[in-house]
């Protein structure tokens, strides 16, 4: 099956319920244990206790409940995490994974586990904290299919990537696919620092998402992508843009995934005597992936987005039909 980024996003925070299930507590269980004991313990397993203590024995083959966390949750759990270690590419979300792993192990022991065991857990009320857990471990189960962002299919190794990255990677993408490469570059580096010292030395290089250049190598535009769910723009997302477009006083653009039009506007900078403070206008965009958007879909839908958006001077002109 193919994701769309959204999805992937709400897959990324699921993870987070491993940590919570870990500060609530892990689930515990009364469960069948056998040994050989000293003393005799719960019942005699006559069969065993022939088998292994003959005619004269010095031990006592016991069976006996004891509470444990070696609960078929817990192992499936571990077992999820277990086969996600060695996938995911994001380092945070990798640093999470072996964190969780390392704090489970030392309660649970390991044991492969399958679809069949996760199909039979029937949650009560006092473990129902695990459904989205339980949820994640079964598409780890099942190696669901998830878009990359070359456009093919590949397993499970997308499922938990970084959404910010992964945004703003296919906006930088969409935006040098829309862009007129005859007169225009498109740029992801660094456009210099922010302060220079009296020796010449630059400090604190700014990296916008995206920048454009035209062929004089005059600084045109620059963009920032952010990944996030509120009505506006941050105060921190102000700054930085201003920032990069205060370096080269050019228009500047924020781009954010869809929150129902409500980022879309335009911005002035103003001060106290009513200039734009040697910076061009800044918008704000949204990208709408579109709930049921495959991969190609959805690069199709920031395209266009980004091709509405930008300064129309910037753009290729499209071929005629």
């Amino acid at each position: 099956m193919c994701r769309c980024p959204g999805e992937l996003q709400y897959d990324g925070e699921r993870l987070q319920q491993v940590d919570m299930i870990l500060k609530r507590g892990l689930n515990w269980e009364y469960l069948v244990e056998e040994s050989s004991e000293t003393h005799l313990r719960g019942q005699l397993d006559l069969q065993q206790q022939l088998q292994r203590q003959g005619v004269t024995p010095k031990r006592f083959e016991c069976r006996y409940d004891e509470l444990s966390t070696e609960t078929r949750l817990n192992k499936i759990l571990l077992d999820g995490l277990h086969r996600l270690r060695p996938l995911v590419t994001s380092s945070s979300v990798r640093s999470d994974v072996n964190r969780y792993y390392g704090r489970l192990q030392q309660y649970v022991s390991y044991e492969r586990m399958s679809l069949r065991d996760i199909e039979s857990v029937s949650l009560t009320r006092l473990n129902e904290y695990y459904d989205n857990a339980l949820r994640l471990a079964k598409l780890i189960f099942e190696q669901a299919f998830v878009a990359d962002l070359g456009g093919r299919n590949r397993r499970i190794q997308s499922l938990l990537i970084d959404m910010e990255s992964t945004f703003e990677r296919v906006v930088y993408r969409a935006v040098k696919a829309v862009v007129d490469t005859e007169y225009y570059d498109v740029r992801n580096d660094s456009i210099g620092h922010l302060s220079q010292s009296e020796s010449g030395i630059g400090h604190l290089s700014m990296y916008p998402d995206f920048w454009i250049q035209n062929r004089e190598e005059d600084v045109v535009l620059v963009g920032d992508t952010k990944w996030k769910t509120g009505t506006e723009p941050s105060r921190d997302n102000f700054y930085q843009i201003a920032a990069y477009q205060a370096k080269y006083g050019t228009p500047g653009v924020l781009v954010y995934p869809d929150v129902a039009g409500e980022m879309t506007d335009t911005y002035t900078y103003a001060t106290g005597s009513g200039t734009d403070a040697g910076r061009g206008e800044l918008w704000s965009i949204e990208i709408e992936p579109g709930e049921e958007a495959s991969y190609d879909q959805f690069v199709q839908t920031v395209e266009a987005t980004i091709r509405d958006n930008l300064p129309q001077s910037l753009v290729k002109s499209e071929a005629l039909p």
